[in-house]
């Protein structure tokens, strides 16, 4: 059975962020199964807005804090990649105590600004932001090509800096960074695209993973391979593995920093077309972890093919994108509750509230299950989302709804666990890989044995919740039986 998934692999602790397309096919014209990998990356959602703090990896300021004065996601002339004009603080304001005079406090206080145009691949982004109100229109693509011109932009940088500094405001950037010890490390692959091609391969299906990855993710893409997922097209890139770096405080807080890595490359859209339409598939999955034109080009294209499409929107597009998408392209869409409200609310341009659904009779009682069904059934009323697009919610603990298109809608409770929940990082990558697995298996006979598929699909996420990690937690189909 012919296979395409185009899913981002960015995610939970992992460099798989530029893997964002996969896909499989047989080689009817030698009777034997090779694979075949296109690749999608277009442009990145827009992480370093003015204001935005990170660090930098690379050069003479590498571990060091910098504030975005002017993104230029597309590139310039000279320098044709993404990159941001950034300042930083090259001689941080010495310390001060109460007991210095005016004189010696202003000169103590001092800071040494610098300023520098950097590749997005050698910024790691923080959760942090600076107002940068004083800021703005002092620099331009062209900065950097007259002397005279960087030095006026040092200028007001470093007034505002010391300005913003004296007045006590954001003293968090105004010193070096610390050296914290850490109590543990671990490593691990994941982020949805490639948990869901682990997913497959572990179900059974044959799938290649394909995109663009940093040579330090060669042990990710190991265990990858071990899975049975192929990577026969891969890309490496002299640049980092896209990355997601958890730092989990002895209290439970979390602070989370992401980095675009090798997804940051781009190709053009007449070579994805050509990608897209030279493929021969019968089914697409695809989640929302690449940037949004990719996702509507794979739409688009593999239903023009007459392709099964599957679509995982999470993260949840914007509700202008939810308005513009085209839904005839979807088949199957997969959500959880949070997100079916959310798409209702985009779609719901009248402004209605949900209509109460009573459950049928023969499931059970409860006011989470049902409010979830009344939100499927309110959806599927509504004018603007087609009857064509079958609905699978899935409800944690609870189970997962069903509402086909044309046929009876269907409630499949969770598995009984057999071990207490460790983790439930991935279970939902776990479900839907499972789940189209099982299409590709049954082909046209799916619809009938729907029930058989989404049993198979659950008992897999209810083992997966046991164990900790993303992909690495996802069992193989012998050890489900």
């Amino acid at each position: 059975m012919n296979w395409l998934v185009l899913p981002a692999a960015a995610g939970w602790l992992t460099p798989a962020r530029a893997l964002s397309v996969w896909a499989a096919r047989n080689d009817l014209k030698h009777g034997k199964k090779t694979r075949l990998v296109p690749n999608i990356k277009m442009k990145m959602v827009r992480v370093y807005k003015p204001g935005k703090v990170a660090i930098v990896l690379a050069g003479r300021q590498a571990g060091k804090k910098v504030v975005v004065i002017k993104q230029l996601d597309e590139g310039t002339k000279e320098r044709p990649y993404p990159h941001a004009i950034v300042a930083g603080i090259e001689r941080y304001p010495a310390k001060v105590t109460k007991r210095m005079g005016a004189k010696k406090l202003a000169k103590r206080s001092k800071v040494k600004p610098f300023i520098k145009s950097i590749n997005y691949s050698h910024l790691f982004p923080t959760r942090y932001a600076l107002e940068l109100e004083g800021l703005k229109g002092i620099v331009a693509a062209d900065t950097f090509k007259e002397p005279s011109q960087r030095e006026d932009s040092k200028k007001q940088i470093k007034k505002h800096l010391e300005e913003r500094y004296t007045s006590g405001k954001n003293k968090w950037f105004f010193t070096p960074l610390r050296t914290l010890s850490s109590t543990r490390y671990e490593r691990r692959a994941g982020g949805k695209g490639a948990n869901q091609a682990v997913s497959i391969a572990k179900a059974g299906g044959r799938v290649a993973f394909f995109g663009a990855a940093g040579l330090d993710g060669t042990w990710m893409l190991d265990d990858m391979k071990a899975a049975g997922a192929g990577l026969d097209g891969l890309i490496k890139n002299e640049g980092p593995t896209g990355r997601a770096i958890i730092q989990l405080s002895p209290e439970g807080e979390n602070s989370i920093v992401l980095l675009g890595g090798a997804n940051t490359d781009r190709i053009s859209q007449t070579k994805c077309d050509h990608l897209l339409t030279s493929t021969p598939h019968t089914h697409l999955l695809i989640q929302n972890e690449i940037p949004w034109q990719s996702t509507l080009l794979a739409l688009q294209k593999s239903h023009a093919r007459g392709a099964t499409t599957f679509f995982n929107p999470s993260p949840m597009p914007s509700p202008e994108q939810l308005r513009a998408l085209p839904w005839s392209t979807v088949n199957w869409l997969i959500v959880n509750e949070g997100e079916a409200k959310g798409l209702y609310d985009a779609l719901n341009t009248d402004g209605g509230q949900v209509t109460a659904h009573a459950t049928p009779s023969s499931w059970p009682e409860d006011p989470t299950l049902a409010r979830a069904f009344s939100i499927l059934v309110s959806l599927r009323a509504l004018s603007s989302f087609p009857n064509s697009v079958s609905l699978v919610c899935t409800l944690g603990h609870l189970g997962v709804v069903v509402l086909p298109a044309g046929s009876e809608t269907l409630y499949v409770p969770a598995a009984q666990l057999q071990k207490p929940v460790l983790d439930t990082t991935g279970a939902g990558d776990c479900f839907a890989g499972y789940f189209v697995a099982g299409f590709m298996e049954k082909g046209s006979e799916a619809v009938k044995e729907l029930e058989e598929i989404v049993t198979l699909a659950v008992k897999a996420a209810g083992v997966c919740v046991t164990r900790p990690g993303a992909s690495g937690s996802v069992p193989f189909r012998a050890e489900l039986s």
